[in-house]
């Protein structure tokens, strides 16, 4: 069975030898997997030493984005929301400057969950939606079931209910397609 342990020691390993060999690139993704590793087992303070050591390894390069909201997501997860709110707005900068769609939708759906979790419902509906309308823009459907559901539950904190049921509904309806495409994908693996 793999596990959290298995995949930190190969990560470790890749990490040091990407490091012998001076690759940036490669030694930011190690990083990031490795701080991401740390955050599935609730290690959220090693998360973020490798997420910021990352942003080192990623300078200037247009994989910052991807760093920076993962420190506002390890932020929002320890509740420190003013720190995830401007970890997400940073990411968000770069993303725009950068023309990174889906570096956008994710900073927006980062600022949701971040200002829901604040209890600021206004902004969160305002970052869902943005992250909706961008995510639906593009088809980034695994994007766009974490934009309903955020708007789900956002409008049932607001007691708009009609509302929180559509959203659940379409929710629903873009999880179910998304399980059922990833079934039909392992069949079709098996088949050949």
């Amino acid at each position: 069975e793999f596990t959290y342990d298995k995949a930190l020691g190969y990560y470790l390993k890749a990490l040091a030898i990407s490091e012998e060999l001076d690759d940036k690139n490669i030694m930011g993704g190690l990083l990031v997997n490795i701080g991401e590793t740390y955050l599935n087992r609730n290690e959220d303070d090693s998360a973020l030493y490798y997420f910021k050591k990352s942003l080192q390894a990623y300078e200037n390069t247009e994989n910052i984005p991807y760093s920076l909201n993962d420190i506002g997501k390890t932020y929002t997860k320890k509740g420190s929301y003013n720190l995830a709110e401007e970890y997400h707005k940073k990411a968000l900068s770069f993303a725009i400057k950068l023309n990174l769609q889906l570096d956008i939708v994710q900073s927006y759906l980062g600022l949701g969950e971040t200002f829901y979790k604040k209890g600021n419902y206004k902004l969160a509906l305002n970052a869902y939606q943005k992250a909706q309308t961008s995510a639906y823009d593009i088809s980034l459907k695994k994007e766009l079931k974490d934009a309903y559901l955020g708007l789900a539950i956002t409008y049932a904190a607001l007691k708009d209910f009609y509302r929180a049921f559509n959203f659940q509904t379409l929710y629903t309806n873009i999880k179910d397609t998304l399980i059922n495409l990833d079934i039909a994908q392992k069949v079709t693996k098996l088949q050949t």
